[in-house]
């Protein structure tokens, strides 16, 4: 199942592809954000080259659970995706993920500024390698119907 995540913002949008497999993510070329209505373009026009089954986005969710503005406009992004592609359009919970791609950024040396479209695509590599592995663990803890 190759999925392609997105952590959508105001002024880019990070990108990453799974393989086929369903197990790793890698991360692709950041989206600079025109408008939301040409980003949701690209990004289907994206998943349909690099082959998707899926689009899981990165739900921007405050830490106690709850939306805030930039949910609602992630929200209000994945409406754009759902009027523009017959694909499951999925959110996941991205707390955390720019702050752990700052972090990468810093261990390598990479300043701010510097690595401002990185920091987005890393940021949606660890969305979709999260999203991954919780498939993973659900289809570990989930009983196969023929062993009764």
């Amino acid at each position: 199942m190759r999925a392609l995540a997105v952590d959508y913002g105001d002024r880019r949008v990070g990108l990453a592809i799974s393989d086929e497999l369903g197990i790793a993510a890698h991360g692709l070329d950041t989206l600079d954000v025109v408008s939301p209505k040409r980003a949701a373009n690209a990004v289907v026009a994206i998943a349909n080259e690099r082959g998707a089954e899926r689009i899981v986005v990165g739900m921007p969710y405050a830490m106690d659970g709850s939306r805030g503005p930039r949910a609602e406009a992630t929200e209000e992004f994945c409406e754009l995706l759902r009027r523009r592609t017959n694909l499951p359009i999925e959110e996941f919970d991205e707390r955390f993920t720019t702050k752990r791609a700052e972090h990468i950024l810093r261990e390598m040396g990479i300043d701010e500024r510097r690595g401002r479209g990185k920091k987005d695509r890393i940021a949606a590599v660890f969305i979709l390698q999260d999203y991954l592995s919780t498939l993973q663990m659900r289809t570990k803890t989930t009983p196969e119907s023929d062993e009764q």
